[in-house]
């Protein structure tokens, strides 16, 4: 097949917020694409979430440019790949489901820089200035908000590593084009809005088995109606709330206690109650503790990127692990946890 010269796809991957997507991306896409003569845009939505809800609405019916493809539940980088595959467009932009784009020139704006250097587009960079830093923190990388390729330059490098199951696919993605390939990415002044971790704590209030589903589509119902990024800040402060750890509990050195207190000032600290938690990002301290000094309290990449599932197997665990409020406790019993990321790592 040919692909036309001003083509794109607009690739939505939708996991937990099936609300968000229907009532704020799709529309936010055919709004500000609709005034582009001469550029065929075609919507594809990736349904990874594992269930039936997003068809039953019905709205790939009503717009013959909409179109619902289901891949394998929660694999977001499956999820990705599969969405450039059954692209049919020149172009491809890349949409996370807690975003909307707002700008009505974004495609013009996020193609034309595109050439034999610059691979990516995006609204939204995260990160320091090095990406090939061991620490997490100092990353550069676009975020799906959206990231908008030519779709030959996508295949040629691969596309996403679908080794990682899940978290940190877009960190990976543009330290391959960065680091691997020696390509650039850019970020791109648009206007544009994003809810970031809105879906991680769908997941988690999913997963919770005192959550109900009336409760869950509630959380959803709020999602859909907030309008700036501090609204989200406030709800996730003031309604997920925060955990609290007794310094006692760990096995950390004396050094690390010292600095925990003088920054919390308690011989306790908090933590938000999220995905992180349940990753055993505490149980992971006790592994690492021993290297930290007071100018660094950083996670190396390394262990970062291995904690989250790389598996169906792991990704379940992770789930279950929420469901029963074990707070990393399940998760972390998981082999990887006794072996070269964490031990063998720094013993190394």
């Amino acid at each position: 097949m040919v692909k036309m010269e001003n083509s794109i796809s607009c690739i939505i991957i939708n996991t937990f917020n099936d609300f968000f997507v229907k009532n704020r991306t799709i529309p936010s896409i055919l709004e500000t694409t609709q005034h582009l003569n001469g550029w065929d845009v075609e919507i594809i939505v990736i349904d990874n979430s594992g269930t039936d809800d997003f068809e039953k609405d019905n709205i790939h019916l009503t717009n013959k440019n909409i179109r619902i493809v289901k891949s394998e539940p929660h694999h977001l980088p499956k999820a990705f790949n599969r969405g450039v595959q059954e692209s049919k467009s020149k172009y491809i932009a890349i949409f996370h489901d807690d975003c909307e784009i707002l700008e009505t020139n974004w495609v013009t704006m996020m193609t034309e820089p595109l050439n034999d250097t610059v691979y990516a587009t995006g609204a939204e960079m995260h990160g320091g200035t090095n990406l090939a830093s061991v620490d997490f923190n100092n990353g550069l990388y676009l975020k799906e908000v959206p990231i908008v390729m030519e779709k030959s330059k996508f295949i040629k490098i691969g596309g996403y590593d679908e080794k990682y199951y899940w978290g940190f696919e877009d960190v990976m993605f543009s330290h391959k084009i960065t680091k691997k390939y020696n390509k650039s990415t850019k970020e791109i002044p648009v206007k544009y809005l994003h809810f970031n971790g809105m879906s991680t704590h769908l997941l988690h209030a999913k997963s919770d088995s005192n959550v109900s589903p009336e409760q869950y589509n509630k959380m959803k119902d709020t999602f859909l109606r907030m309008t700036n990024k501090k609204d989200f800040d406030n709800y996730v402060n003031e309604k997920i709330g925060k955990i609290t750890f007794k310094l006692g509990e760990f096995k950390f050195p004396i050094m690390l206690k010292l600095l925990l207190i003088l920054k919390n000032k308690s011989t306790k600290f908090k933590m938000k109650k999220g995905i992180g938690i349940n990753l055993g990002f505490i149980q992971a301290l006790e592994y690492w503790a021993h290297k930290v000094t007071l100018k660094k309290l950083k996670t190396p990449i390394e262990v970062m990127f291995d904690m989250f599932p790389q598996t169906k197997k792991e990704m379940d665990l992770l789930i279950k692990d929420i469901a029963q409020k074990k707070n990393g406790e399940l998760y972390s019993t998981l082999e990887k946890y006794k072996g070269k990321i964490f031990r063998d790592y720094f013993n190394n």
